[in-house]
């Protein structure tokens, strides 16, 4: 009788293990986004301010390292259902910059000022944007 009896807890234990783990809450998504963006900010804190093209090159391309790093740490974190269309764009806005950063390098790369201007006024306009959506997240350390 024991074996017949334990084998339906064994059956739900295994299932239990078995099924996805639930999504974050909306303010545990938030604080380990901010996790992430605040150790982002603290490393391109301590990026040297250039003092020519080609040390604003290299810092750009760090910066853009940097990026990478954010938006997939970004990516991984479970989602709230709720939210869950809202970080998606957030995390594509920041593919997003990631394409505008290495056409910002290009254009530094090609001394194209023109392009240089473009470039960055797109990657404020996707700024604005991804501001607004972290806000809306409760990411408050996104937004800096």
């Amino acid at each position: 009788m024991i074996r017949i009896a334990s084998a339906p807890l064994l059956a739900v234990g295994a299932l239990a293990f078995a099924a996805p783990s639930f999504a974050a809450s909306a303010s545990d998504w938030s604080k380990s986004a901010d996790r992430i963006c605040a150790r982002t900010n603290a490393d391109i804190d301590r990026i040297l301010e250039p003092d020519s093209t080609k040390t604003l090159i290299a810092g750009t391309e760090k910066i853009l390292a940097l990026g990478k790093r954010q938006t997939s740490d970004l990516a991984e974190l479970k989602r709230p259902s709720g939210d869950a269309t809202t970080i998606a764009q957030l995390v594509g806005i920041y593919e997003q910059q990631i394409g505008s950063i290495k056409a910002l390098i290009a254009a530094l790369k090609r001394d194209d000022q023109v392009k240089v201007k473009a470039v960055l006024a797109q990657g404020n306009a996707l700024e604005s944007r991804a501001n607004a959506l972290a806000t809306k997240l409760g990411a408050k350390k996104c937004t800096k």
